[in-house]
């Protein structure tokens, strides 16, 4: 698996400039949340993390976001295996305000990668950087499966854009830029520039930037 293309490098480079001060401020408190043990400190992340990752969206009930957090304080990871498919089996039971069930995945994503920086996230702008989205039809363990596939295949890709040079030289500036960042992961600071790519209007070009 190779790095970065030199398009989406350039995207990315021009992302840095929509990586805002704010962005990196209330990622870096949430993470100080997280290590909080008590009550008080998880009732405190909780709010942080609902505000940050817009958990009052997608038609979700305050039971799913109780269960949720139920499931994101109680993970444990192992390597190798997959944390994706009981998490999202174990909200989906739980239908929406509207009565229907539904799949979570960027919700799910997001409470994984909370425990290990290494794990992507997932939102609609990594699916349009990479060209990439879980089914839409089938049975419930085939929509599931597609989007485990997609997960551990956009792991790989930011390990390997780790290891690229001219990669490495984008995360360097994004470090120099804001200092705090020298402990987040690379995947996690690849996944805040796609993020950026994204939400500034940044587009891969469809017809050579998608998962082959």
């Amino acid at each position: 698996m190779n790095g970065p293309s030199a398009y989406q490098l350039d995207v990315l480079a021009q992302a840095m400039r929509g990586v805002a001060e704010s962005d990196v401020a209330a990622y870096q408190d949430l993470k100080r949340l997280f290590a909080e043990k008590d009550d008080a400190g998880r009732g405190e992340f909780r709010r942080a993390f609902e505000r940050y990752y817009g958990l009052y969206a997608g038609g979700v009930t305050q039971a799913w976001r109780d269960r949720y957090f139920e499931l994101l304080f109680g993970l444990t990871l192992t390597e190798g295996a997959d944390p994706y498919t009981p998490l999202l089996r174990s909200l989906y039971a739980i239908p929406r305000h509207k009565g229907d069930c539904a799949l979570q995945f960027s919700f799910v994503s997001k409470l994984v990668a909370m425990h290990d920086e290494r794990y992507p996230l997932y939102d609609r702008y990594v699916s349009g950087f990479f060209g990439i989205a879980p089914p839409a039809i089938g049975g419930l363990s085939f929509r599931i499966a597609g989007f485990v596939a997609h997960m551990q295949w956009l792991r790989q890709t930011y390990a390997a854009w780790a290891q690229d040079a001219a990669f490495q030289q984008v995360i360097a500036s994004l470090r120099d830029r804001y200092p705090c960042l020298q402990s987040v992961a690379v995947p996690r600071l690849a996944d805040m520039l796609v993020w950026a790519a994204g939400k500034s209007g940044l587009e891969c070009q469809p017809e050579t930037e998608q998962r082959a």
